[in-house]
C-alpha cells in the first residue's frame, strides 16, 4: 500500500524520517517495499500489507500502527458520518427495534 509521509504526519506527530518509519514498521510485520522521493520533498512509502491486516489497508490504519510503534496517539480521527439512509430516514428508535435470533 502506498501512502504519503505527509498524510501519516497529519494523523501522528512523528519526527522520524520515512526510512526510519519504514524500518520500524518492517519490524512490526509491514515490509517496506520502497520509498519514492517526490520533488516537493514528500515521500511515498510503499508497504506490503498482508491480507490478515485489512485494518491497515488505509492511511488511518497505517497511522495507527505508526502511533503505536512510536508510543504516540493519533492527532485526529477522520470525520465519519453514518450512512444517509440511517441519518436521514430511519432514526435511532427504529434501528434499536431490530431483533436478531441465533437458532444454531
Amino acid at each position: 500500500m502506498k501512502v504519503l509521509l505527509s498524510w501519516l504526519r497529519e494523523f501522528v506527530d512523528v519526527a522520524a524520517s520515512g526510512d526510519e518509519i519504514g524500518a520500524r514498521l518492517s519490524l512490526r510485520g509491514f515490509a517496506l517495499e520502497g520509498i519514492e522521493r517526490l520533488p516537493d520533498g514528500d515521500q511515498v512509502l510503499d508497504f506490503d500489507v498482508t491480507g490478515n491486516r485489512p485494518d491497515c489497508m488505509n492511511v488511518v490504519g497505517l497511522a495507527r500502527e505508526v502511533a503505536a510503534a512510536y508510543g504516540h496517539s493519533l492527532n485526529r480521527r477522520p470525520d465519519v458520518a453514518p450512512p444517509r439512509s440511517i441519518s436521514a430516514g430511519i432514526g435511532a428508535a427504529a434501528t434499536s427495534a431490530v431483533r436478531i435470533t441465533i437458532e444454531n
